[in-house]
């Protein structure tokens, strides 16, 4: 990464682990590489993507329990989160946090009160690809007064979404998202 950012000087990136790739034995190992590739690497401008993904499916070999699997996972996702917040607050970065669930909006509470909880509602975050009630909106508006919220086609899809964003999103607070599946807004 470092050689394709001494390329071009206009380049800047965030960097971070997705939910996904952790694991409850690995977690702070993952942590420590992403620490240090943030400090040794100056055009890092934000962490993230990193948070909840509820959606998360068992796919180890160590396990043959897929509960226990699955519950070990969001653990690591939850520790290695509780992690990331206070480090990009200290390094004076936004976070890019994704956060995931089956449409029950849990992952979404769950984030909030870990920002709630380590006292961290000032940073500046960026909801990545939001997907999400009003309520799930206007309560990340209100504790987060620094949250922007990035939107992709699939955000754009959710009827449930769209009708949050038309009737509370105020548009000085959106991105458009260009990396997510079926970005095109032109075909």
């Amino acid at each position: 990464m470092k050689k394709h950012l001494e390329m071009d000087s206009r380049v800047s990136v965030t960097v971070g682990v997705h939910p996904h790739m952790l694991f409850i034995g690995t977690y702070n190992g993952s942590f420590r590489k992403l620490e240090a590739l943030v400090n040794d690497t100056p055009r890092v401008v934000g962490i993230g993507e990193v948070g909840l993904d509820f959606t998360t499916a068992c796919r180890c070999r160590q396990s043959h329990d897929r509960t226990v699997c699955k519950r070990d996972k969001l653990e690591a996702q939850r520790q290695f989160l509780r992690m990331c917040l206070p480090m990009a607050d200290r390094m004076r970065k936004p976070i890019v946090i994704h956060c995931r669930d089956s449409g029950n909006g849990l992952a979404a509470k769950q984030t909030l009160l870990l920002f709630r909880e380590l006292n961290l509602t000032h940073m500046p975050v960026q909801r990545y690809c939001f997907i999400g009630s009003s309520e799930e909106l206007v309560q990340w508006s209100t504790v987060l007064p620094n949250c922007m919220f990035s939107l992709s086609m699939r955000s754009l899809q959710d009827r449930n979404t769209r009708e949050a964003l038309v009737q509370h999103a105020d548009a000085k607070r959106l991105l458009l998202e260009t990396d997510a599946d079926r970005c095109s807004l032109f075909g």
